[in-house]
């Protein structure tokens, strides 16, 4: 288990694609770096928010997030607006 553990935290840190891991219940439960860079949010900004709320209602999301399909999807997030 402490394998599979390090071998998710390296691919989090090395993919340029935005990771969001959620539960059942579309919590957020850890985003990863490149999620960060994108969004301009921390982590914890975003850790205990509905995954809805970061991708907003898209409907071929939720279609596919309800209904356990658990491909790679290409979605608009909402962006953190960061004063100038």
């Amino acid at each position: 288990m402490f394998d599979s553990k390090v071998n998710i935290r390296y691919f989090r840190a090395a993919t340029y694609e935005g990771i969001i891991v959620h539960n059942d219940d579309e919590i957020i439960l850890n985003v990863n770096h490149a999620f960060v860079t994108m969004t301009n949010y921390e982590v914890r900004e975003q850790i205990g928010k509905n995954s809805f709320e970061v991708i907003p209602s898209q409907k071929l999301i939720r279609k596919n997030i309800l209904s356990n399909y658990e491909k790679p999807d290409e979605v608009v997030v909402v962006k953190k607006t960061v004063p100038l």
